[in-house]
Order: structure tokens, then sequence, then C-alpha cells
């Protein structure tokens, strides 16, 4: 052996000893402070003296020369191990370890913190116990070197090699836990379920895919939650917790999951959803959890499902991970669940508790553990309850906190029976609880009743956040709900106070972010339901405001917005009062309109501006600046849509009303006669349109200037009209202006310069340069894909294009494989009898005419 390495090893082992008494100090200092604190934290004291002894006696024996050359290079490393794994302990130690002279609030402060790091230190204890099992077996291979063969010896020289390579890939290694919830401390072990989930889900099972089913509020999420903690803590493996309540979350779920993975950053829709299904597939030992499955048909389309049930019905199963290890446990309110997505002997019911189940968890929720038995009125309220886990858990959280007896809880529980509504009877209603009272929304009503006393503005937040969507509620609209008088730290003090009742969950943030909340669909219905006609009023206006602030204009460069904020829009929208006029719900139908504009979903901009300008029509009048500028848009959506005549006639509307009330230089008026010209350029009437081209442009140039985006958009459409005219050498140099222009102003990544460079290769193409077209719009494609997504209808036009140069190059099997991939993309987004779709089946059956031809003459 070395001198180096015997230095090496000595020098470690010292500073390594010393260490591990710092360490066994920080940890009696902790013990002296923290009588409550947790086992793993008292049990410190008993791993570190045999870890100490270790190290010391192979101090001693390298002090010796007993040990050979090959056992030094296997055990420095773990000594460095055991070093590193001392220091991540010393951190938390130090961490929550008071310092001297802290007061007594300080003390319950840090070592109450500590008390939460439990599992992270019996994580660490437990690579430590490891450490010790292998430096024991280096000492009894040399106490008994003379009982071991060559051989032997050899399997020795090896697990300490072995442990001391792994080490440094440890970290790597261990399972990931994916899962946004901590552990329910509190939880009753409902012992029944958990072994029937361990006898369906046994590695002998044939099937490894288990439903958890019941009624909403029955504890299916709390048990998966469970389930997952104890299944990773017996068989170290990694659990992933997916969202399967709607398709946008599943895909957020992935998209979090693909970070982890660090899969490559690009990846986006269908592509992301395979790439993390593979991945999770490539882990050797895990569990995936699908919480609130209730939408079946986000998982399996109908059996006999059309072609138009394909192209529009997501089928979110195919991105679910399959191995002959998996573990997949989903929980859903719809016991048809089963014979769908697990086996017709999948599913395991939750329904109610025993009374000795409802009577620990009443216990627990009310604080309290001196009572062996439970009283009659406690029986009472079990029965009552229908031994419903949420219900128990809300009514044990309204005593603890409001100090109220069993006794006046029941007077009160009865009184409000008249204030019941049968909706949420009538919803959850099913063959096996017809004449069960909904008491659930009884223990709903009475914490609300009593939040609107105790803190009004916990109570304002929870009527306001009532009339948007329950799921992924940012924080901004809590903030927005309790008004612009209260503090950040109120707000997060007046959330938590709904947290308590179970009204809102709060998600796990990260350190530079403020949580976002759930609320059941439940409490959300059960809010409204509470409150009188006047309050709905009052709370659905509130709602509609905090929206008209909130959500963008929905053009480019606000759409990241838009989506976080879409689904609480629509539901503010859809909730208010129809029959009281307010002046933002049609500013916010236009702006949710021209997102959907934006994103080419057009039937939904249709239907929104088809409201607003009937809003408009009766409050306003037609001639109202707000009414032609609603008309101007509806003509605008139709254009697209392939209503040539129909957005043709509303046109010459709009243009004979903005000069009667705007005048003819009015930017709306020259608007308005733009998209005049552009209906009459997809008609083919192209010198009718370049004459009215020319003006706007001319006014354009006159009223706003050159660099505005109203006049390159005039320019680029009198550039198409060129070329349709057989003018290319004209729009060639006007395009390559205004693509100049477009990379100036707006840069290269914005739609409307990725638009400019579609339209100079289309002159090109027409030009016959083909392959100068090609390399283009293959530009242009990947753009469209980035910014706006493979399915925008400007991305399957680019599509179109490339087919028709490939197949002009005479690349006529890629031309056909990508032509009918555009045919199925046109089908799906603009529907069977758009002009799009009719002109690429066309297409479609020329290029197949042409690829029969070229094999025939091959043949020949």
């Amino acid at each position: 052996m070395s001198g180096l390495e015997v230095i090496a090893s000595i020098a470690s082992i010292v500073a390594l000893v010393e260490f591990s008494q710092k360490v066994l100090v920080r940890a009696a200092q902790l013990r002296a402070v923290g009588k409550d604190i947790g086992d793993a934290f008292q049990c410190i004291n008993d791993l570190l003296p045999p870890i100490t002894h270790a190290v010391e006696r192979t101090k001693k024996r390298i002090d010796n020369k007993e040990i050979d050359e090959e056992t030094c290079k296997a055990l420095l490393p773990i000594h460095r191990g055991v070093e590193r794994t001392l220091e991540e302990l010393s951190k938390v130690l130090r961490k929550y370890t008071p310092e001297d002279g802290a007061s007594k609030v300080e003390v319950l402060w840090k070592t109450g913190k500590g008390v939460f790091q439990e599992k992270k230190v019996k994580g660490i204890l437990q690579r430590l116990h490891e450490y010790v099992g292998v430096l024991t077996l280096s000492h009894v291979e040399a106490a008994n070197a003379q009982d071991f063969s060559s051989s032997e010896k050899a399997n020795i020289q090896q697990i300490l090699a072995t442990v001391a390579r792994s080490n440094t890939t440890q970290a790597a290694s261990l399972p990931i836990t994916f899962v946004p919830f901590d552990r329910n401390d509190s939880l009753v072990n409902r012992d029944d379920i958990f072994k029937a989930i361990d006898q369906r889900l046994t590695l002998q099972s044939q099937s490894r895919s288990v439903a958890l089913w019941g009624l909403g509020g029955c504890g299916k999420t709390q048990i998966a939650l469970e389930y997952a903690y104890r299944r990773q803590k017996i068989t170290s493996c990694s659990v992933f917790w997916i969202h399967a309540d709607s398709q946008a979350r599943f895909t957020q779920d992935y998209t979090n999951l693909a970070k982890i993975a660090s899969l490559p950053p690009d990846l986006k829709g269908e592509d992301l959803l395979i790439a993390v299904k593979q991945w999770i597939e490539l882990q050797t030992n895990w569990v995936l959890i699908l919480d609130n499955a209730d939408d079946l048909k986000l998982f399996k389309r109908p059996y006999s499902a059309t072609l138009e049930q394909q192209l529009y019905t997501p089928d979110l199963l195919q991105f679910v991970p399959r191995t002959q290890t998996e573990t997949i446990l989903w929980t859903s309110r719809d016991s048809s669940i089963l014979g769908n997505l697990v086996g017709v002997q999948g599913g395991i019911e939750i329904g109610p508790m025993t009374d000795k189940e409802a009577w620990e968890l009443f216990s627990s929720a009310r604080g309290r553990t001196d009572v062996n038995q439970p009283s009659e009125e406690e029986r009472e309220l079990f029965k009552l309850l229908e031994k419903l886990p949420l219900a128990i858990v809300q009514a044990g959280a309204y005593m603890r906190k409001t100090k109220v007896s069993i006794r006046q809880y029941l007077k009160s529980f009865k009184e409000s029976e008249s204030r019941q509504s049968n909706l949420l009877s009538y919803e959850f209603q099913d063959t096996h609880r017809l004449e069960v009272p909904n008491s659930v929304m009884r223990t709903w009503l009475i914490s609300m009743d009593q939040i609107a006393k105790d803190n009004v503005d916990s109570a304002k937040i929870l009527n306001t956040i009532a009339f948007f969507d329950n799921k992924g509620i940012p924080f901004e609209l809590l903030k927005a709900a309790a008004g612009p008088n209260l503090s950040e730290e109120e707000i997060l003090v007046a959330a938590g106070r709904l947290t308590e009742y179970s009204f809102l969950q709060a998600q796990k943030a990260s350190d530079e972010q403020l949580p976002t909340y759930d609320q059941h669909r439940l409490v959300n219905l059960a809010t409204r339901q509470a409150l009188t006609e006047t309050q709905a009023r009052s709370f659905s206006g509130k709602a509609l405001e905090i929206m008209n602030s909130l959500f963008p204009s929905g053009k480019f460069g606000t759409w990241e917005s838009c989506i976080l904020y879409l689904p609480h829009t629509l539901k503010a929208l859809s909730r208010r009062d129809k029959q009281d006029y307010n002046s933002r719900t049609p500013l916010l139908l236009q702006r949710v309109g021209r997102y959907y504009w934006e994103q080419g979903r057009f039937d939904e901009a249709e239907q929104l501006e088809l409201e607003v300008l009937e809003l408009y029509k009766e409050v306003l009048g037609v001639k109202h600046f707000d009414t032609i500028r609603a008309m101007s848009n509806l003509a605008s959506t139709w254009h697209l849509q392939g209503q040539f005549d129909k957005a043709e006639q509303l046109e010459l509307e709009v243009l004979e009303l903005c000069k009667k009330v705007l005048g003819v230089k009015h930017p709306n008026t020259i608007l308005a006669m733009a998209n005049l010209a552009l209906a009459w350029h997809q008609q083919g009437r192209f010198d009718e349109a370049e004459k009215l081209e020319l003006i706007v442009l001319k006014l354009y140039k006159e009223v706003l200037g050159v660099k505005y985006p109203e006049t390159m958009s005039a320019m680029a459409n009198l550039a198409s009209t060129w070329r349709h005219q057989g003018r290319f050498d004209e729009a060639e140099q006007l395009e390559l202006e205004v693509l100049n222009l477009h990379k100036k102003v707006l840069g290269v990544k914005h739609p409307d310069t990725i638009l400019a460079m579609a339209n100079l290769a289309s002159t090109w193409y027409q030009q016959g340069r083909f392959d100068e077209a090609e390399q283009l719009e293959l530009e242009v494609l990947e753009l469209y894909k980035e910014v706006l997504g493979a399915k925008h209808p400007k991305t399957i036009l680019a599509m179109a294009s490339l087919a028709s140069t490939w197949y002009q190059q005479g690349q006529f099997d890629e031309a056909e494989q990508l032509g009918f991939e555009v045919l199925k993309l046109r089908k799906e987004v603009l529907g069977a009898k758009h002009s799009d779709t009719i002109r690429a089946m066309a297409n479609h059956m020329a290029m197949e005419r042409q690829f029969t031809l070229n094999n025939t003459d091959t043949d020949h």
C-alpha cells in the first residue's frame, strides 16, 4: 500500500471521527430542547457511536499495517461517503437546533419545524446504517481472514469496491417522488381497503391496475396518497401522481415530469406525452396514481367511434405507461371505470367508514384523544353525516375551531335543514343512496356561516372564487377577490382559514412562487347555492370585474396569461346573471374571442362574437362604435371559416357604417376597407381587390405611417393580389420589403413575420424557384410549430405549401405522406366542409393519381 494512500486514509478517518463528535453534540442539543422530536432524531445517538468505533478500528488497522492495498482503496471512498452523509445530517441539525439563550418561542418554532424533517433524517440514517454494515464487514474479513478461502476474500473485496463505486451515483438512483401532497399523518387506517389494494396489486396478480371509486368526499385520494407512501417505504419504488380530471391538468403534470426527467425542452403536445410515458416505463420500479379520473371520455373513445369521434375525442389512455411490473392506481367517482379503464374485478368501492373508523377520524379532527368510545350524540352525528370522511373532518374542524360542543353542533345542524338544496342530492344520487340525505351540504353551510362571522376576508374570497373554475386557482385571483386593502400575508392567512375547513387545498409551490389552489367541485357549487340572489349577483359581478382586469387582449405575446385565466374567465362568464347587463361582459367576451381567433379556434370565436354583437345591438344600437367593431370582428371570423359570401355582405355593411359614423380616414374605416378587399381576393375578384388595396395602403401610410402593423399587413395583402394576377416580380419586391419591415419592427418569431416569409415562399413557388421555396417553407413550418403549435390553421397551411413544393420537385412519396397529414388535420381543426379541407382532399387525390402513374411507368 502506497504512503499517499495511507496518509489519505488516516487523514480521512481523523476528520471523520472529529466531525461525528460534533454531530453527536448537535443531536444532544436538539434532544435537550425538543422533547417531542421524532423517532429518527432520537436514533442519531444510537447510530453514530458504532460509526465512530468502526472508523477508529480502521485507523488502528492501518497503523498496524493490517489492511492491504485493495481494501484501503475500497474503504477510502466509503469513509468519504460517510463524511458527506454526516455533513448532510449536520446541516439539518444546525438548521433546527436553537442557539444558546434562545427564547422559548424560538425553541418551539425551530424544533417544531424540525419535526417535519423526520422523513429526510430517516433517509440519511438509513444510508449511515448501510455504511456501518460495510465497515463491519471489512472488520469481519480482517478478524477471520484465516477462515475465508481466496474466492470468499475476493467476494468481500468486490462488495467493498461495489459499495464504493455506487456511493458516487447513489443520489441518482434514489426513487423519484412526484406527489403534490405530503403524507397525511392523521389518516385513519381503513385496514380492509388497504388489504384489498394489496391483494389486487401483488406481484403475483395478473392485473396490476386497480381503481378506487365512490362518492366525492369518501376519501379516495387520501387512501391513494397513503398507499403511495406505504408502497414507496416498503419497496423503495418511484411514485408518480397525475391529475386525471382534465386533459389540461394531465398534460401539465406530464410537462412537469418532463422537466424532472431532463427531457428535451422543445417537446410539445403528443410528442411530450409519449416521451414521458416511455421515460416512466424505463423506470425499474414504480407506482402511478391517476387521481380524479371522473370524465372517462378523456381516456377511452367509444368502441364504435366514428371518424369524427376519433378526430375530436381525446384518448389519454394511450399515454398511460404499461410494463410487466406496472402498478397503476386510479381514483374516480364513476363506477363505469370498471370494465373500461381497469378490469371488472379491478375495482374497490370506497364506501362509508365503520363506526370505529368514523370515531377515530372525528377524534383526530377535533384534537381529542382522551375519550375511549363515542357518545350517543357522536353516533347520531356520524349517522347524519353518512360516515363520509370529508363531512366528518369538516365537522370536527368546525367544533375544534369554534369550541362549540357536539350538542350545540347537532342543534345547529338540525335547525338548518330548511336551507338545504336538493341539487347536490340529485347530482350524486345512485341506486345505493336514494333515501340518504345530502349531509355534506349541511356541514358546508354551517361552516360557511361560521367563516362569514369570524373572517370577512375569508368569506369574501370563498364567495368570489365560487364563480371561477375550481381547479388551478392562481393566488392572483384570491388577491383580487380579497380587495386592494389586504397585504399578501393577510391574504395567505385568509386563504389558510379556508384550507382549515377543507374549502381550499393549497398546492405545493416553489420557493419563488405563491401557491395555487384547488377547490372540490361540490364546495364550489355549494358556495353559490348558499348565496342569496342579491349576493350571487354581487359576487358574480365581482368575478367578471376581476377577469376583465386580468384577462389580456388575446394577441400574440399574451397567450401564456390567456391559458392561465381562460378556465376561470369562461366560468365567470357562464355563471353571470344574464338578465342583468354588465358593460364588462362584452369586453371580456371580445378578448376571449380574440384569443380563440389567434389560436385558430374559429368556431368558438364565432359563438362569442355573435353573443357580443347581440348584446351591443340591444344595448347600444347598430350605429355605435362598439357595435360596428363587433360586426367587423365577426366578418373576419367568417372570412377565416371560408364563409366568404357572408363575410362580404357584413363587411359591406360595416364599411358603410364606418364611413357615416367615423369618417373615411378613421383607422377602423380603413380596416373595414381592407377586410372587404380581402373578401374579394378570396372570391377570386383580384382586380377589384387590387384597386381597394391600393387605396387602403395609401390611407394607412398617410394616417399611421409605414412601420405600423396595419400598414405592413396592407402591403402584404397587395403583394398577394399581385401574385395571383401573375405579377410575380412586383409581388416579390414588395414582399421582400414587407419581410424586412416585419423583422425590424416585430421580430423574427412574430406570427406576422412568419406569414411574410410564407408569402415570399409562395411567390418563389409561382416563379418556379422550387428549391428556394422549399428552404424557406421548411423554416416557416418549424417557426409556426414553435410559435402557434402543430394544429394551428396557419401551421397546417404551411404543411400544405411544403407538400405542393415537394410534389413539383418530384418528391411524390414525401408529398403524398405530408398531404395526407394535412387532410387529416384540416378535417380535425376546420371541419370536413371547410374550403381548405375540400382543397386538401382534391390535392391529395391529384397526388395519388400522379403516384399511381409513376409506379405504372416504372413497371413498364
